[in-house]
């Protein structure tokens, strides 16, 4: 069962789909109920990778700056499950699996278009201040005008650089 992968609009496909947006949902509100903190991946590696520093007052009252580990440890263990959940799926479930182990699904597109298209949306992330997570999932649930206008600005060059890359 492969239509799974399909560009195809299926029932299928549509259970797939829904399934896996009413789970981004879960974990987007577990996170902000437990944790108080928004769902947006490029913030949450960017404070693995870069991580945040909380004052303390030591024992002789001389204030100090030390790594929040704890704020790091959350990220950590939040990104650890997005890749885990992704292994779950493929390997854990017959309907996500592919009938050869060794052939992957593949987009044909060269290895150095990727690259660039990553380096450029890792630019677009830092002029945006946010990701499509952060902006399309959580920002237009709370209702945020920048997120809208990020999301749909995400949205049309989305479509112009498919237009550019696959009809010139």
């Amino acid at each position: 069962m492969s239509s799974w992968i399909s560009p195809n609009f299926t029932f299928e496909s549509a259970g797939f789909a829904s399934l896996g947006g009413a789970m981004l949902g879960i974990a987007v509100a577990a996170l902000l109920f437990f944790n108080g903190k928004l769902a947006g991946i490029s913030g949450i590696v960017s404070g693995i990778l870069i991580p945040g520093r909380k004052a303390i007052t030591a024992p002789s009252g001389e204030k100090k700056e030390v790594i929040d580990w704890f704020d790091v440890a959350w990220r950590a263990v939040f990104m650890f499950g997005l890749i885990l959940a992704g292994f779950i799926m493929r390997w854990g479930f017959p309907a996500f699996s592919v009938p050869r182990l060794v052939q992957f699904p593949t987009s044909g597109v060269p290895l150095w278009r990727m690259i660039l298209a990553g380096v450029l949306v890792g630019f677009g992330v830092k002029l945006g201040n946010g990701c499509t997570s952060g902006h399309g999932i959580c920002g237009i649930s709370r209702l945020s005008k920048r997120s809208f206008v990020a999301t749909g600005l995400f949205m049309l060059f989305g479509m112009i650089s498919t237009l550019i890359f696959y009809n010139l």
